[in-house]
């Protein structure tokens, strides 16, 4: 009818990535998606459009599925933690930078990358993630008090610069988390038997943090072990985890209504 192509079905396999097939030298690895799922950021160690640059470590790009373009980012290094997160309508890009950068913050508005907790006094700062809306940034670091190691869980706010922070002891977060798509939740898990006062399984549990009260929501899975795969819904409400069980791997999931929270304090 010559009208423009329709979206994918949504259960049709898409590749992303421009990287010729086969060119095992320039394997894309480190993807994120936008929640629209219109854009998808990738790291590739060779350039994938005209004009980029070739980092030692590798670049970080933003492609289009709706039209097929792709625009270079920023340079890209860091080990698996590196993996890039997309806001909604592929406003936001953050990833994984140098270990003196932390985290890199691309924003469609200005074209720039910046990094917003460098200098913060963390020794290593690694797991971004984005608000849908693209104004929270997540991050989880380590850093040294009087020779002891902390974990701490550091929320940005594009918008007023201002940072949040949660301290954790020694055992810190097991994985990466997630934060909520307004910003306002974080989950995650930590090996920390310090956040809830009755948490003395000497395991990895799930929490999800609420920014604006300080409140903490630890979420149980008895007979079952917490792997990753950490996510959670636009309203905080929902969290979901990959979870070992006597049955085997799962998905499992928890809400936060009927919980009761843990008020937390520095």
């Amino acid at each position: 009818d010559g009208g423009a192509d329709p979206e994918p079905p949504v259960h049709a396999a898409w590749k992303a990535s421009l990287v010729t097939p086969g060119d095992v030298d320039n394997v894309s690895n480190w993807v994120g998606a936008s929640p629209d799922g219109r854009y998808v950021a990738y790291h590739a160690y060779q350039p994938v459009v005209g004009g980029a640059p070739s980092p030692s470590g590798g670049a970080l790009y933003l492609e289009d599925r709706r039209t097929g373009a792709a625009e270079y980012l920023a340079p890209m290094s860091g080990g698996s933690e590196a993996g890039p997160r997309v806001s909604r309508g592929g406003d936001v890009v953050v990833f994984r930078a140098s270990r003196e950068q932390g985290i890199g913050v691309w924003s469609r508005s200005t074209g720039e990358v910046t990094y917003p907790f460098a200098g913060n006094g963390l020794d290593y700062v690694m797991f971004p993630d984005v608000s849908a809306n693209g104004r929270y940034v997540l991050a989880f670091g380590t850093r040294r008090v009087d020779g002891d190691p902390q974990a701490v869980v550091e929320v940005y706010d594009r918008s007023t610069r201002a940072v949040k922070r949660l301290l954790t002891h020694w055992g810190g977060y097991g994985s990466p988390g997630a934060i909520s798509g307004d910003g306002r939740y974080v989950a995650f898990i930590s090996l920390d038997d310090d956040l809830a006062p009755w948490d003395d399984n000497d395991d990895f549990d799930l929490f999800t943090w609420d920014t604006q009260t300080g409140e903490i929501y630890r979420h149980a899975f008895p007979g079952g072990s917490l792997e990753g795969g950490v996510d959670i819904d636009h309203d905080g409400d929902r969290v979901t985890a990959h979870v070992r069980g006597p049955y085997g791997a799962v998905i499992a999931w928890w809400s936060r209504t009927g919980v009761s929270p843990i008020s937390h304090t520095e």
